[in-house]
């Protein structure tokens, strides 16, 4: 494990290509936008099992495997999971793409130009 602090935007798609899995450990997010640009390379996620933000609409074993916040043995357990069993790694990077195809900048456009259609009509 390499903590390595900023990153230029331009170096990032190598860090993304040199990842087997992405773990967020966070207490609380919001909406990480590095959470999707991993889900959208496919690159399976571990996430805490935190009640707020985004991690309320990751789905365990869909996408990504939930750990016990603050239990570094369970996260080291998830880890392991991952990347002990290929099947498994397959599904959740399979999953994670799905799941961060959603938030594509032009499907959140479409769906606010909705919403606003909607309101203004009624």
């Amino acid at each position: 494990m390499k903590f390595t602090g900023w990153i230029p935007d331009e170096k990032l798609p190598l860090y993304y290509r040199a990842t087997d899995i992405f773990a967020v450990t966070s207490e609380y997010e919001a909406g990480p936008l590095t959470m999707l640009e991993a889900g959208i390379r496919g690159i399976p996620l571990v996430v805490s099992n935190v009640q707020s933000g985004f991690m309320m609409i990751v789905r365990d074993g869909l996408h990504c495997l939930k750990f016990t916040l603050g239990d570094p043995f369970d996260l080291a357990e998830k880890i392991m999971l991952i990347m002990n069993d290929y099947g498994l790694w397959r599904r959740l990077s399979k999953g994670a793409k799905i799941f961060a195809s959603l938030f594509k900048w032009d499907r959140i456009a479409e769906k606010t130009i909705f919403v606003y259609k909607e309101v203004l009509s009624s």
